[in-house]
């Protein structure tokens, strides 16, 4: 079900992947979704739309902030918001979210702040 939320061709680069670590964003994303599933289709669905964004402009603070957002949202919901493993893949996705979104573009709205805040919230 993963896979067709985000496609192998962006998880595996090209030209314009940018990467961080050994471990590009977009396989991080993938890994995550895959590990991440979820059988309701409202979900599915919402989820998709999110990873779109994401994919059409990889350094958007709103589309980060959307996704992390929405994320933690079904963790909550789910009750899984203590879950050691998820959290630590929150935390890495906050990390690569803060790297590829620039900071000259991004500094000054709230979606950018919430990252940072994000990705604080995750290291305790």
């Amino acid at each position: 079900m993963a896979a067709a939320l985000l496609p192998a061709s962006t998880a595996f680069g090209g030209d314009d992947d940018r990467t961080t670590g050994s471990v590009s964003w977009a396989l991080q994303l993938q890994r995550y979704l895959q590990t991440n599933l979820s059988g309701d289709p409202a979900l599915l669905a919402q989820r998709k739309a999110l990873v779109d964004a994401l994919q059409t402009d990889p350094a958007s603070a709103q589309a980060w902030d959307q996704f992390l957002g929405n994320e933690e949202g079904i963790a909550a919901s789910n009750g899984i918001g203590g879950d050691k493993g998820k959290r630590a893949a929150l935390s890495h996705l906050y990390q690569r979210a803060i790297e590829l979104v620039p900071r000259s573009r991004a500094q000054r709205t709230e979606a950018y702040m919430r990252l940072w805040i994000g990705h604080a919230r995750h290291q305790w």
